[in-house]
């Protein structure tokens, strides 16, 4: 597939590619120099975080919260709600009552009509300011298209390229992926073709930012690469349920290593996934030739904790579902969603509760859970990819992880290692280590960390991944 890539001078992450046909991000059959902002549309700079150089803030025009109800319309809103409560509690209501209540002309409401009054201002109020902010104050969301054109992507390391990936029904489909790519810009260059990374769930690509340089360097990998899974991030919808699954993102993830490797065979590759990512990773080393030496390392996996059903086949009442998912359920999950994250301290408390050590969580570690949220379609994407969780296609759909590990291991030069974090509360150390006893694999414990220890201590888990490295392959 012949690919275009035309970049501008500034910024430095304004790279796209010729064409894509997904149409979700609304930018079927538009062309590089389109994509890359040479137009006549303004174009923002990217600010570079002050905690983290490699991720830019969100673009100033962008919001990917709710915004607030301006005080003066708040106030008003307050008081209408408690008329409109007071005429509705009270028939006979004027705007006399509190003054004849206070001057005693009519008789102290009783307590359940206050309770009622009260319920009712309140709520009111509530789901006014909810229908303002809904109709004119909502967190932005915005095309790929828009993103590239009008503003920036989320680090001068992004990337978006349209991959042609064999779907689920083993026919190629275009797709629209966003991910990083850092060349490694020491000399040590010599251990590894390629280090590629898998987020895992509610994440992306960013995610593994302030591990990048510091893994790189230190396992000695040319190119550090890694996408976005369909459904998170800033790669496309696709129509194909298949590609949202563990065994789609691995074919994605194996055909951009390939890519930008210049190889259909590379000599070596060390593969990294965290939680649900690890399966993607397993998964991915599958579609890697044999031939291609492996390092897999797994950080706090997600093994063991699924139950596949039996494969998807078409029913009689699959048009029935199709119009209710899309009438009924996705539009009011997808608000509950949108309403969820949209909330100003949404992602901190989420990250709090699976830090290690909450009191070192950082503005920029919330940013980089943040910035996806601002993509159009997300609400959707996250959807889709749990309906495909609950799917199968064919009978490797099915497989447990048990067999997916031990097929992975009985390939030739391979080695695998495991991570855990010591506080984990999401996949606690205690359930990986009674998963993976009968394999023997070396799995070391990051004593007082959470579920991504590579996030909170990117020194000491390149450290152990090196480790590794140096025992397994001299």
């Amino acid at each position: 597939m012949l690919i275009e890539m035309r970049t501008r001078n500034i910024p430095r992450n304004r790279v796209a590619t010729s064409t894509r046909t997904s149409s979700d991000h609304g930018m079927s059959g538009l062309k590089a120099s389109t994509i890359a902002g040479i137009n006549d549309e303004p174009l923002e700079t990217p600010i570079e975080h002050v905690e983290e150089p490699l991720l830019n803030y969100i673009p100033k025009t962008l919001s990917p919260i709710y915004k607030g109800v301006p005080w003066l319309l708040d106030i008003s809103l307050i008081f209408l709600s408690l008329w409109a409560s007071a005429v509705t509690t009270w028939k006979r209501m004027t705007w006399l009552q509190p003054l004849a209540i206070l001057k005693g002309w009519k008789a102290v409401p009783t307590t359940g009509e206050l309770v009622v009054f009260v319920t009712k201002a309140v709520l009111l109020s509530v789901f006014a300011r909810t229908v303002i902010q809904d109709l004119f104050l909502p967190p932005s969301r915005v095309s790929m298209k828009s993103l590239l054109q009008q503003h920036f992507l989320p680090s001068s390391l992004s990337r978006y390229e349209t991959l042609s990936v064999s779907g689920s029904d083993g026919k190629d489909e275009s797709i629209g992926v966003h991910f990083l790519e850092y060349a490694n810009p020491t000399n040590n260059t010599s251990s590894f073709d390629a280090l590629y990374l898998n987020h895992g769930f509610g994440a992306s690509s960013l995610s593994w930012l302030p591990v990048i340089p510091t893994l790189t360097k230190r396992l000695g990998a040319r190119v550090c690469l890694g996408h976005d899974a369909a459904g998170f991030g800033f790669t496309d919808r696709p129509d194909d349920l298949g590609l949202y699954m563990t065994k789609g993102s691995g074919r994605i993830a194996a055909n951009l290593l390939l890519k930008k490797t210049s190889s259909s065979t590379p000599k070596s590759v060390a593969l990294v996934g965290h939680s649900l990512g690890c399966l993607a990773t397993l998964k991915m080393a599958l579609e890697l030739p044999e031939e291609t030496s492996k390092l897999i390392v797994l950080c706090a996996p997600a093994l063991g904790v699924r139950t596949p059903t039996s494969v998807q086949k078409e029913k009689w009442w699959t048009g029935a579902a199709t119009i209710l998912r899309e009438n009924l359920f996705y539009p009011v999950f997808g608000y509950t969603l949108r309403r969820a994250v949209g909330g100003k301290k949404f992602w901190r408390r989420g990250l709090e509760a699976v830090w290690g050590d909450k009191s070192k969580l950082r503005d920029s570690d919330v940013l980089r859970f943040q910035w996806p949220s601002v993509g159009l379609g997300w609400e959707r994407g996250l959807l889709e990819f749990t309906r495909a969780q609950l799917s199968a296609f064919d009978e490797e759909d099915l497989q447990d992880d048990r067999t997916l590990l031990r097929r992975v291991m009985d390939m030739p030069n391979t080695k695998v290692m495991v991570i855990l974090g010591g506080s984990d509360r999401v996949i606690p150390p205690g359930f990986s280590r009674k998963f993976f006893e009968d394999f023997g694999l070396p799995v070391q414990e990051m004593v007082g960390l959470g579920h991504d220890p590579f996030e909170e201590k990117p020194e000491e888990f390149s450290d152990l991944v090196d480790g590794f490295r140096k025992s397994s392959f001299q």
